[in-house]
């Protein structure tokens, strides 16, 4: 005995089917219902019963859900159903679907690899500009391909508050400090070996 859960599908019933096994003893009984499932049909029992004169009037029976696969739907709800101008609204996206809709949770991903990039920007860019200097080796422009030999290289940087861009009223006036030095301003060194 089948009992779908509320499948609109045609059904078809194939019939019972017996099989005498080589002893003659005993027989294997079989029968089988198709029909096609709609997503009314998630969750619906099927039930398989047995009745033989040698249970004594007490049948024999295994259930099962069925789990069917559907697309899901997708519904917006605003609440309050009709806003007027200057309150709040509230929309509310359902998504129903078997298996289970994932979209907020691989949006939630995407934010926080997003926002972990832009941290990540920030952080080197604010690195790369603070440690922005100039290194000469015996009178020349010290850069990453003169690695070859190692020597004594001397790095001048200037800081933040050594380029006088603190005092500086425009941008201008900053640049020009930056690039003749300050009389008050102590220059950076660093030495590499």
């Amino acid at each position: 005995m089948v009992e779908p859960g509320g499948g609109q599908g045609p059904r078809t019933d194939e019939g019972t089917e017996v099989v005498e096994d080589p002893n003659g003893k005993t027989f294997t009984v079989s029968s089988r219902v198709e029909f096609r499932v709609t997503k009314e049909d998630n969750e619906a029992e099927v039930t398989c019963t047995v009745d033989h004169e040698s249970l004594q009037n007490a049948e024999r029976s295994t259930t099962q859900k069925l789990q069917v696969h559907y697309k899901p739907t997708a519904k917006i709800e605003p609440h309050p159903q009709y806003p007027r101008e200057g309150e709040k609204l509230q929309l509310q996206c359902d998504g129903q679907g078997n298996p289970i809709t994932y979209h907020a949770l691989i949006g939630g991903v995407v934010a926080v690899i997003v926002f972990l990039l832009l941290s990540l920007l920030i952080v080197l860019g604010h690195y790369l500009i603070r440690h922005k200097g100039l290194c000469i080796r015996h009178g020349e422009t010290v850069t990453s391909r003169h690695r070859q030999n190692p020597a004594e290289v001397m790095c001048t940087y200037l800081t933040h508050e050594a380029k006088g861009s603190d005092d500086a009223p425009d941008a201008d006036t900053a640049i020009i400090n930056a690039e003749g030095g300050q009389s008050g301003g102590d220059d950076k060194k660093e030495y590499f070996i």
